[in-house]
């Protein structure tokens, strides 16, 4: 009797579901079948960079940066994943690293507003106002009616002493989301 092999996975199916499950928060199943196409393509960049987001999402932070590490060092070499290793390396409370790589994603996708945002963020962090202020200035002229941008440029410049400027930033952030 001739032993059947099992049928293959389709990759591209397989990838499919596994980012529909995460959207709709199966995490587990997402996981699941990022696992079956790594088994056939360990360096499928895709299942690396969703897996190790999945990880960031579980908390375990240190497992999803070498995930993502991995996806990287594969060839993704995308803005996204640069994306995604600044803010677990944000999660690890690696600021310097995590401004790195979202500096990164920013070489790579100017014109995405959330990558100065994410900047700017960690400038914030590191207590760089100024250098913080011009990132968040730089989103708003790609995303103007960001509000937790607008916020957070309020911040950087209540610290740098522009407090008319900052209160214009605060006021135009809870115009836009009052419950800010």
């Amino acid at each position: 009797m001739t032993r059947l092999a099992p049928p293959r996975l389709n990759l591209s199916e397989a990838f499919q579901r596994g980012l529909a499950c995460h959207r709709a928060g199966h995490l587990g199943e997402a996981e699941r079948l990022y696992r079956a196409i790594l088994a056939e393509k360990p360096d499928h960049r895709g299942a690396l960079h969703l897996l190790g987001l999945a990880a960031h999402q579980r908390g375990q932070n240190e497992a999803a940066l070498a995930l993502i590490d991995r996806a990287i060092a594969v060839g993704d070499g995308s803005a996204e994943a640069q994306s995604s290793r600044g803010r677990i390396l944000e999660a690890l409370r690696r600021p310097e690293d995590a401004l790195a790589s979202f500096e990164r994603a920013v070489a790579l996708q100017p014109q995405e507003a959330a990558h100065h945002g994410n900047c700017g963020n960690m400038l914030l962090a590191l207590q760089r106002f100024a250098a913080a202020l011009a990132c968040y200035d730089r989103a708003l002229a790609l995303y103007p009616d960001h509000p937790e941008t607008l916020s957070n440029r309020g911040i950087a410049l209540h610290h740098l002493g522009q407090f008319a400027a900052a209160l214009a930033s605060f006021d135009r952030a809870l115009a836009l989301a009052p419950g800010l």
